[in-house]
């Protein structure tokens, strides 16, 4: 969202202001990057292989050894499709484990999943505190202490994040 207006939300407080600017662009990138990654990386780069094994056809003669090597060419598993209505149901369920443990929803991933709730609501509240402040709900003094708090305990957030992914 874009701002229709040219005058800083800190028009007295100029260090405030810098801060604010940094701020916006380092929560807006982890913001696009975190949401390009769900749906890129966890999901559709479990689903499309999922997708592109059903696709392939089962039929015997030329047709099935043409999607064979068509299959082998663009780098997939060549495995051509399921040989029951279980073994697509387990290999369905499967894929979802997958994504689950890519988005961090997986029980055992709690505490880091957690982290990046927590990471995600410092976000909201830095745009709540924002738009008091644009408001006039909030005084710039009192906004640049409020946002300096959020800044603050979201790059802590970072930090632990990133640390409990390497762990």
């Amino acid at each position: 969202m874009t701002r229709l207006t040219s005058k800083p939300l800190f028009a007295t407080l100029v260090h405030p202001q810098k801060r604010l600017l940094h701020f916006r662009f380092v929560a807006q990138s982890f913001v696009s990057t975190l949401s390009a990654y769900v749906f890129d990386t966890a999901i559709g780069g479990n689903f499309d292989p999922f997708i592109a094994r059903m696709s392939i056809p089962t039929t015997s003669g030329g047709g099935a050894v043409a999607a064979a090597a068509s299959v082998l060419r663009e780098g997939m598993d060549p495995v051509l499709a399921f040989s029951d209505v279980f073994a697509l149901a387990k290999s369905h369920s499967e894929l979802l484990d997958d994504i689950l443990t890519a988005c961090l929803l997986r029980s055992g991933q709690r505490a880091v999943g957690e982290v990046l709730r927590q990471s995600l609501e410092l976000v909201l509240e830095f745009a709540i505190v924002a738009g008091e402040l644009y408001r006039g709900r909030m005084e710039e003094h009192e906004a640049a202490v409020a946002m300096e708090g959020v800044e603050w305990r979201f790059f802590v957030k970072m930090g632990v994040f990133v640390s409990c992914l390497f762990l």
